[in-house]
């Protein structure tokens, strides 16, 4: 099937993106054999995939923008815990899929869930290692696609975009849990992740509270920011009553921006706990959790900060293990399979600890990392 190919802003076209590699129309795909993993620990089972097979679909979802702007129809995609094998193995932007393959039929749930949210000039299927990873252990997981904050869409933001985003994975949510076939799936408890600006959406959906009052004088001293494009008092109406989603239990951030959009006390209104997972790359050398103002102002008990050393902005995504090289990726001497390994372990372990009383789980959390490149801070006792 044939793949556009992506633009970025630092890059004028990917060089070599073509059907050379595809397989004809309708073929089925086989994805590449599985490696000898060696003996297994519970790290090791976290962290590779999981029992079930996977199950992959797009779908699409319209609902009233809550400026009253009309309708907003963005499309989604699905992973979910399946029965048997689909028709094919997918291709997303960055990877073909190992485990999951298209229609496959579902199995029995209900299963947790968990939504991602992409960054800004991204795209649903960038971070799809994650997405099949929690689906084959069992986890019904969601991606929107942010349409006018995509690679296709440009630079450009408008204020808009700062609530459409959350306003995306509520609506993406509602209609996955009415859909005949897949609805069933969708259960408890719900993670929100994301990744860059979508960390940010997480944050959002998750109760924190923005500083309408501080991004109005910023946008009058700096009408340049983003946020300031289209500040009108429907926007700031909207930002100021909130975009929290109770339904979720819990946060995955990685590599998150935006927090000066929450002031100085906003975050802390998130009573959830949260993962903040970050990249040495993004300027967090060893030690600077003291400097994360998303860390600095949450303050759950079972909140966890993660340091990828070596890493960049782009190794919670499945852009470095297949382009090395790619803006905001670390160098080549990083092992960027490590940096997605270790992103789904801490991923994983956070939400089965803090979510389903996993004590091994927990263990891995609070034990000293296996890989001295990996740093994790926990709240005082």
């Amino acid at each position: 099937m044939k793949r556009a190919c992506l633009f970025l802003s630092s890059l004028v076209a990917l060089a070599g993106c073509s059907d050379d590699d595809t397989t004809p129309d309708d073929a089925a795909v086989e994805p590449d054999a599985t490696p000898d993993m060696g003996p297994r620990d519970y790290a090791d089972e976290l962290a590779w995939y999981g029992e079930y097979p996977v199950g992959f679909r797009e779908l699409e979802v319209t609902y009233t923008r809550p400026d009253g702007d009309g309708d907003r129809t963005i499309p989604y995609m699905v992973w979910y815990p399946a029965s048997g094998e689909g028709e094919r193995f997918p291709r997303h932007a960055f990877r073909r899929a190992e485990v999951a393959t298209e229609n496959a039929p579902p199995a029995s749930g209900p299963f947790p869930t968990l939504a991602f949210s992409h960054g800004h000039l991204g795209v649903a299927d960038v971070s799809t290692y994650l997405c099949e990873h929690f689906a084959s252990h069992g986890w019904v997981v969601f991606s929107p696609t942010h349409v006018g904050n995509t690679t296709a869409d440009g630079e450009t933001r408008t204020a808009d975009i700062y609530y459409l985003r959350s306003t995306d994975v509520s609506a993406t949510l509602d209609d996955l849990e009415g859909h005949p076939e897949l609805g069933p799936l969708v259960g408890s408890p719900m993670v929100v992740s994301g990744h860059s600006f979508g960390g940010y959406t997480a944050i959002s959906l998750a109760g924190a509270t923005f500083d309408v009052d501080g991004i109005v004088a910023s946008c009058e001293s700096d009408p340049s920011d983003p946020v300031c494009t289209d500040l009108d008092t429907e926007a700031q109406d909207i930002l100021r009553a909130g975009l929290h989603d109770d339904r979720f239990d819990a946060v995955i951030s990685m590599g998150g921006g935006d927090s000066s959009r929450f002031g100085d006390t906003g975050v802390a209104d998130v009573d959830i706990p949260v993962l903040v997972m970050v990249a040495e790359g993004d300027g967090y050398p060893a030690g600077s959790f003291t400097e994360d103002r998303y860390w600095n102002t949450l303050d759950h008990p079972e909140d966890l900060w993660v340091n990828l050393l070596g890493a960049g902005h782009q190794s919670f995504t499945d852009i470095c293990a297949t382009l090395a090289g790619f803006p905001r990726c670390p160098p080549a001497e990083y092992d960027a399979d490590a940096g997605l390994r270790w992103t789904v372990l801490y991923a994983h372990a956070f939400a089965r600890s803090r979510l389903m009383d996993d004590a091994e789980a927990t263990a891995i959390l609070e034990g000293t990392p296996e890989d001295p490149a990996v740093e994790v801070v926990d709240r005082e006792p």
